[in-house]
């Protein structure tokens, strides 16, 4: 129960943390407050990079579910783990929005804050 209490605090006090600083980065870096929904894009091209990406990790991963169901001993490969290709997929979505934001965004620091919450799990 302790522990419990105690785990449950802590993640909040991290969740509080990562608040605060994203509050005092977006005001340093005069970014103003971000849309949370998932279909920001910067321009049209980071649309369709973005989607092709989406498209891309859906196809792996179906791939993947088949190769399993076929030959039950790839599943023992780190890379085919279902967890490792959606990380891959976050690394790359996640980067493309930052790199993009960094090229074609009217503030151009607005995108240190976009990877300081891909570094700290934020998102």
């Amino acid at each position: 129960m302790i522990f419990t209490l105690k785990l449950i605090l802590m993640i909040l006090g991290f969740i509080g943390l990562i608040v605060v600083i994203n509050m005092v980065l977006r005001k340093i870096l005069k970014a103003g407050k971000r849309s949370r929904s998932t279909d920001y894009y910067v321009n049209d091209r980071h649309r369709r990079i973005n989607r092709t990406i989406q498209f891309l990790g859906l196809v792996i991963l179906l791939l993947q579910f088949i190769l399993v169901l076929k030959y039950d001993h790839l599943y023992e490969s780190w890379y085919l783990k279902p967890y490792n290709l959606f990380l891959l997929y976050l690394i790359s979505s996640e980067t493309l929005r930052a790199v993009m934001e960094k090229m074609y965004a009217e503030n151009k620091k607005a995108y240190l804050e976009l990877r300081f919450n891909y570094c700290s799990h934020a998102r």
